[in-house]
């Protein structure tokens, strides 16, 4: 009778189970942190992906330097949300060394001729970089 039972009430919860599944569209609820955590790793996959297809396209001369500066600032997005303190330091200071790169490469094909744009954008993107690795040093510092 117990058996029964038991096996009655696996039926029943089976049912239970497969009837919720089918109103929330068949599928389990999902855990939003492991969405997110997904999210961010094809976002980051995605925007290195971009940041070398631009930089073939740029030595080509198929991509503008603007183009440059935002695929990197999409891959520098993506890096920062995925690390933790101490890699957002690093992940800074490497963002300011290329922007400071990009900066006088643009500030080279000014004087050369070219739109000036280019360079002001440049230049605008390294004092951000170097503002927000500021906030992280001093954040660093009132910690310890």
């Amino acid at each position: 009778m117990r058996t029964h039972a038991l096996y009655l009430s696996t039926i029943c919860l089976g049912l239970l189970a497969t009837i919720g599944l089918a109103q929330q569209g068949g599928k389990p609820e999902e855990d939003p942190r492991e969405k997110l955590l997904g999210l961010r790793e094809v976002r980051l996959s995605a925007s290195v992906a971009l940041e070398q297809r631009v930089e073939d396209a740029y030595d080509r001369g198929l991509a503008t330097m603007a183009e440059r500066l935002h695929a990197a600032e999409l891959r520098f997005e993506a890096e920062f949300e995925m690390s933790d303190h101490d890699g957002r330091v690093e992940l800074c200071r490497k963002a300011v060394e290329r922007a400071r790169t990009l900066e006088r490469h643009a500030k080279g094909l000014e004087q050369a001729g070219a739109s000036p744009i280019p360079y002001s954008l440049a230049k605008l993107h390294r004092l951000e970089l170097e503002i927000e690795l500021q906030k992280l040093l001093i954040e660093q510092q009132e910690n310890q």
